[in-house]
Parts: C-alpha cells; structure tokens; sequence
C-alpha cells in the first residue's frame, strides 16, 4: 500500500457512508442534550485572596517567632503558595468552617467535616499571579457562597492564631531561661569578686595593673639604653685622650671632647702656634728670638694640655661608675616589675575565664531581654502576608450544567466519534476501490475499469422472481451489445486495446478470464470482452469454461445440451456444438451438461485436442472459468491459455482472497496479464474521483456523436 494519506479518498468515504455518519452524529447531539437538561444544577461561588511572599515590615529589624511568608525565590514562592493551598483545603480549616457555620444540627454531629465539605470546595489559583480562589460548588447558591466566605475567613483568623500561639510558646520558654540565666549571671559574678578580693586588684582592674606594668618597664629600659649609651660614649673620649696623652703627635686627629671643652681651646692653640712655627722658620733660623719665643710657648702648652686631659681622664673614670650604679639599679628595677608582671599573668589565667563567663552569661541574658521584648511587641501584631481581596457573592445562574460548554463538547464527540467510524470502517475495508489499490497490493498491470451496468426501468426489490432476475442477467451481459455507444462499451473496447498491447510482438490467441471468488463479474467480463473483439474484426469464440456453474447459455438464450463436455467424453462432434451468436464474428463454445468431475476432463488429452482445434479455427479464444478461490479448474486452463486476467468487484473481492487466486495462477506458471475492476459506479461510489478521465470521455465524446444524453444520464 502507498504512504501517501489520500485525503479526498476519505472525504468521499464520509460521503458514501453519510447515513452513518449523520445517525451516530444525532444520537451523540440527542444524548449530549438529554444529559444536560436532566444533570443536576450547580451553583459555584468563590472568595478571593491574595498571598504575598511576606508580611508587612511593621517593625523593621525585629523577627518575628513564625515569620509570614520568607520566600526569596522563585522556588521557596512556590513551595510557599502550595503550602498555602494545602493548609486552605485542609481538615483543620474545614473543621472550623463546619463549626462556624453550625452545620452539625443540619447534617449530624457523626458525619467528618472535611469529608462532608472537601468534595464541594476546591482551591483555584490563578496562573502566575498570587491569587488565590476558594471555589465552592452547591445546589444551593446562598450556602455555596457562605461556605466561600467562612472559609476564607477561617484561614485568615488561622494564620493569626498560629502567629499568637507561636509568640506565647516562645515567652513562656524565654520566661524560663531568662530566670536560668539570672541566676548564673549572679554565680558568676559573685566568684570574680571573690576572687579579686582575695588577690587584692579591687581597686584597679587586672587589666589596668597589667598596663602600668607594662609603661614602668618600658621607662626603665628607656633609661638603661640611654645610660648604656653615656657609658659608651664616655669610653670612647677616654680612649681617644689617653692616645694623645701618650702621642702628642695625635693631637691633630682628636676629635672634640663634650666633657673637656678646655682641651678644645687647648688644642686649636696649640694648632695655631704650630703654624706661626712654621711660617717663622721659613723665614728666620732656627736661633732666631722669634722662633725660640714661640718653642717656649709651644712647650709650655703642651704641658698645660697634659694636664688638662689628665684632669678630663680622671671626670671620666668618675662619670662612668657613677653610670654604672645607675644601671645596676635599673636593671633591678626592671627585674623586680617583671616578677611582678609574671606574678599578674598567672592571675590574669583563672581571672580571665571567670570574667569570660561573666561576659558570656551577661550577653545570653541580654539576648534573652531583648529577645522577650521583641516577640512581646510582634504578638500584639495582627500583619499577615494573606489578605482578602473579594468576598464570595451570590450567582445568578447556575455553574452547571453549562449548555454552550456541554453542547460543544457534544458536538466535538458527535464529529470524532461520526467521522471517526466512517474512517475506521474505510480503514478496516480490505476490499479494492481504486487502480492504486490493485497496483500497489497485487502489483500487477491494471488493464482497465468496467463501469457498473444500470438498466433502464429495472428497479431493485427483494421480491423479484426468477424469471425477472435471469431477463436482468440476460441484458446486463449483453449491454454492450444493446448500447454500443455506452460507457461500458468504451471501457470495454479500452480494455480490449490494452490487453493487445500487452503483446505487440506477438498477439495472444487464447485468453482466460477468472477471478477469486464467484459473483464478481467475471462471466459479464468475459462476454462483454468477446463482443468488443468480435466488433474489431477478430473472429471470436466464448467458451464456457465453468463446467460447474456455467450461464454463458443463458445470456445469449441458448440451447446447453450439447457443448464443452459432451465433446471432450465424444458424445458430439465440435461442429454441433458451436453456437453461432447474433453478435457479427462471434461463436459461443457452451459448458454442456454439467459434469460430475470438470477438473479430471480438462486434465484429458481429448480437451487439449479441442483447444486445438479452436485455436486453428479462431483467431481469439476467450475462456469463462470458475473462480480460481473455489476450484482448480482456472489453474488448469491457465496454464494452456497464452494469458489470463483476474476480474474484481470494486468494494466487494477481499484482497487477501485475490492475493491468494493470484498466486494460485502464477504457481501454474500461468501469464497473468492485469487486472480488470469491475461493476464501478461513478455515481454512486466515493471513488469516481479515480476513474473521471473514463466518465467525462464518454460524456464527450458520445453526446456530441448520436447520443442525445450522456451515458451516465441515460443509464441511471
């Protein structure tokens, strides 16, 4: 089969089974109607609120014992607002709304309020928004929306409640550690003091002893450096005036003295008359007065220089252990502020975990305070992150049942269900319609379409006798006969020239016409196909081939005493039993008497010496047989004949039925030349549509040659 959905095919599939399609179409429309006006009538009513993420920041930086609404996220909002859903439907919130509404004296104390209220309310939120429906569905209107209204109600003074019972939970307990705490605060404080007291820092802090401690010690290091470096300078000058003590020569390089400022004066005198030495004896001898009054001076303060760093010398020894008894006294100073330091520190070990636990239960009672008041303060609150945005109201009309959703809805299930079985039979129907059909399943040539025969004022009743039904067979195969011009005859005469094209090399003399089951039209075929010969020149014979059902006699009124069979058992030559037909060219072969084994004579040697004969004598043979599907006889004569054709009736012959005769006949390397689709009717059936090319040709073609109305008019 093609994948290709062949849509018009359907579309004309609706059309031809449009009574089925309008039935099952009314009766869903009929029941759709009968079902809303005997549904019950509803009433729905619904209370609106809106949830926010949080509750209103009255007082800003205090948190609150169960804080309203913490969502800071997309989904913490949504764990939020199903959380809420769920609390609006819940057994507690039902429960109150029961009670409210005292509906124990009305419905009974026993009956459970969430049971008895949860399959009339539902929770509608709408799409991203935060607001929220309570919807309630009654028969009575004025209790749907009282219900609405309690519920709504009931949940707000919910959330209220739990925030109060929150808030008192979390007093009595701070109550309790607060009184804890005291208590330990009071301990610990009581054993700094004892400890102190006994330790004697009552009157300054540890701390504040530490820091003078820590200031006197660095004075006195301050001091120490300081004598220390008097003590190296004094040793310094003591050295460099011992040197020049020694080697007056030195002089030159003494640097000043801070403690011997004599010996400066000293020395740049002396530096001065050294110079004037020098000038003078460059220009007097070494004898001259001058230069021995300036020697005499020269001497005499050297001399003085001597004595005057002797004197400098012996200061300096006193300067220097007088700072070292300074510094020795330092040094205990420092020694004795460190014992105490150390002394301190490890009083500072257990003072200091006890003012720790001073520190640390003043601020867990500090907390606890604060903490108290603030959840004293959110108590009295009344903020909540849920408000009511809409009171339930009253409905004017009834929620169900709702006659345009419900009639739509009928109607979408009238279309699906109407359409839908006239698709799925179309679907389902494994008979041939269409040259596609018989093209893609049989993959075999389609040598043409026979129009479904309609004779003039036969009208169809169950009532007809057999003499009315054999006078309609009789006209039926030979319509082409009657009515050359007619749309049967055209097709015929097409079929006629496809199968001579089948071989073109080399024209086929016999031909067997079959097909799979009985009632097909193959001996329709098979007639109208020797007419159509016969009229082309060809001098033609029919033979009866069906040695069990045959009714070639019948339509052309024929005697059936002698014929097929009584030639093959000899009991009449073949001259006597040929018939001559009223149709120019052709002869017809009849079946004979029926015998009791027609696959044992076909088999004979005597019949092929018939079919001989025929062949010598005719130039077509065309053979009527019995359906391949019923018994082997077309098997037999498919395989003496040049070629056969398969005759099916369009939306009747099953195609696994045809598949089967199909191979029946190629097993018995019969030459099977196409396919032949009969009795279709291009005014009633859904697939004209197929087969226009052959409807519209005759239309033309004979109402503008001698036909005073189209074939397909004329026929009806």
């Amino acid at each position: 089969m093609s994948d290709k959905i062949d849509f018009y095919r359907y579309l004309l599939s609706l059309k031809k089974r449009w009574p089925l399609v309008l039935t099952i179409f009314v009766t869903v429309m009929l029941l759709g109607v009968v079902y809303t006006l005997r549904s019950e009538r509803l009433y729905k009513s619904s209370a609106t609120l809106i949830i926010m993420p949080q509750a209103p920041q009255v007082l800003t930086g205090v948190q609150e014992v169960n804080p309203v609404g913490t969502a800071n996220n997309f989904w913490a909002e949504e764990a939020l607002l199903q959380t809420e859903y769920q609390i609006m439907s819940g057994r507690q919130i039902l429960k109150r709304a029961f009670d409210r509404m005292n509906l124990a004296k009305t419905v009974g104390k026993n009956i459970d309020a969430a049971d008895y209220l949860g399959s009339y309310v539902s929770i509608v939120p709408a799409k991203k928004t935060r607001i929220v429906s309570v919807e309630v569905v009654h028969q009575d209107p004025k209790f749907a929306t009282t219900l609405a209204n309690t519920i709504a109600s009931a949940y707000l003074d919910y959330k209220i409640e739990r925030r109060r019972e929150g808030s008192g939970e979390a007093i009595n307990w701070l109550q309790i550690q607060q009184e804890d705490l005291k208590k330990k605060l009071e301990i610990s404080e009581n054993k700094l003091y004892a400890y102190m007291e006994s330790h004697g820092i009552l009157n300054a802090s540890l701390e504040s002893q530490m820091e003078m401690l820590k200031t006197r010690v660095g004075l006195f290091e301050g001091k120490l450096a300081e004598i220390e470096s008097q003590k190296i300078a004094g040793r310094v000058d003591a050295n460099a005036l011992s040197r020049v003590a020694k080697e007056p020569a030195l002089l030159d390089s003494l640097a000043d003295v801070q403690k011997a400022p004599m010996v400066g004066e000293i020395k740049a005198k002396l530096l001065e008359l050294k110079r004037q030495n020098t000038e003078l004896s460059e220009r007097y001898l070494p004898e001259h007065p001058k230069i021995k009054t300036l020697q005499t001076e020269i001497t005499a303060l050297e001399q003085t220089l001597r004595e005057e760093i002797g004197n400098t010398l012996t200061m300096l020894e006193r300067e220097q252990r007088t700072l070292l008894s300074t510094e020795q006294g330092l040094r205990e100073a420092i020694a004795t502020q460190r014992q105490q330091e150390a002394s301190l520190n490890k009083i500072g070990l257990d003072y200091g975990r006890l003012k720790r636990e001073v520190d640390t239960n003043t601020k867990l009672y500090d907390l606890v305070a604060n903490r108290l008041k603030e959840i004293g303060l959110t108590g009295m609150l009344q903020a909540n992150n849920v408000s009511l945005l809409d009171q339930a109201r009253i409905p004017s009309a009834p929620y169900k049942p709702d006659w345009n959703t419900n009639m739509i809805a009928s109607l979408m299930l009238a279309l699906l269900l109407s359409v839908g079985m006239a698709l799925l039979l179309e679907i389902m129907d494994q008979t041939f319609k269409t040259q596609e059909d018989v093209e893609s399943y049989l993959k075999l040539p389609f040598l043409g379409v026979l129009p479904a025969i309609h004779l003039e004022n036969k009208a169809w009743r169950k009532d007809k006798t057999k003499q009315e039904l054999f006078v309609e067979s009789k006209d039926r195969d030979l319509y082409i006969a009657t009515h050359p011009k007619s749309m049967v005859a055209e097709c015929s005469r097409a079929i006629r020239t496809n199968l001579l094209f089948m071989t073109p090399d080399k024209p086929f003399k016999s031909l067997l016409v079959s097909s799979s089951m009985a009632g097909e039209g193959k001996t329709t075929t098979a007639i109208n196909l020797a007419i159509a010969m016969a009229q082309s020149g060809s001098k033609v014979i029919l033979v009866d081939g069906d040695l069990r059902r045959p009714r070639v006699h019948k339509s052309f009124d024929l005697n059936n005493d002698v014929g097929l069979s009584t030639v093959i058992v000899d009991e009449c030559d073949l001259d006597r039993s040929i018939h001559h037909s009223s149709i120019p060219g052709l002869d017809v072969l009849t079946c004979g008497p029926v015998p009791p084994n027609p696959s044992e004579l076909l088999h004979t040697q005597k019949f092929k010496q018939v079919f001989a004969e025929l062949e010598t004598r005719y130039d077509k043979i065309i053979f009527d047989s019995a359906p391949v599907g019923a018994v082997t006889d077309p098997v037999i004569l498919g395989a003496l004949v040049d070629g056969a054709l398969l005759v099916i009736k369009t939306g009747v012959t099953h195609r696994e039925a045809t598949r089967r005769a199909v191979r029946a006949l190629q097993d018995a390397h019969a030459n099977l030349f196409g396919v032949i689709l009969n009795d279709f009717d291009a005014h009633k059936t859904q697939y004209g549509y197929s087969y226009g090319r052959y409807y519209w040709y005759g239309r033309y073609y004979y109402g503008q040659y001698g036909d005073k109305k189209p074939y397909g008019e004329s026929a009806a």
